[in-house]
């Protein structure tokens, strides 16, 4: 048995009978991500759906999507090929949904978010490395960092919730 299966089963355990709370804490840290992640994609879809006219609004609009076919357009039309793009789009790309959301909907961001773009990343060796960063070294996550990012993804939500209200309810 190689070295790469033991910590495959190592780490398959550590998921089911933990009560380990550094654990516990890097559970926590993704999920608040995973929350902020379905708020992006509910509110950024929910409001284009209300407001359908803001799809020509983003495909008039500086964002690149990927190399679109004529005839994709011919048979989909505008707001058809845009919808097609966003099926793909992955909502936690900070910088993309920062350029989403401004670019269709006209919403502004705070200005530093570069916290939340780390602990997108912190967040990525939680779910796809159990908890390791590409070097192999434990992310060590604690309640005060729990709290504080709680405290950042709450002010960035507010931030853009409130401009989504004023402008489309």
């Amino acid at each position: 048995m190689s070295q790469y299966f033991e910590k495959y089963q190592i780490n398959i355990q550590k998921e089911v009978t933990s009560v380990d709370k550094a654990f516990q804490y890097r559970q926590e840290f993704a999920y608040i991500i995973s929350c902020m992640e379905t708020y992006f994609f509910q509110a950024f879809f929910g409001t284009l759906k209300k407001y359908p006219s803001q799809y020509n609004k983003l495909a008039e609009s500086k964002y690149r999507f990927n190399t679109i076919k004529i005839e994709t357009f011919s048979k989909l039309g505008l707001d058809g090929v845009v919808k097609k793009e966003l099926d793909n789009f992955i909502f936690h790309n900070i910088p993309q949904v920062k350029i989403l959301f401004k670019e269709a909907l006209d919403i502004n961001w705070i200005n530093d978010f570069s916290d939340i773009a780390k602990a997108v990343k912190k967040r990525h060796d939680i779910v796809h490395r159990c908890g390791l960063s590409k070097d192999s070294i434990t992310l060590e996550i604690n309640e005060n960092d729990i709290s504080k990012l709680k405290e950042k993804v709450l002010r960035l939500i507010e931030h853009i919730d409130i401009q989504i209200d004023n402008k489309y309810t």
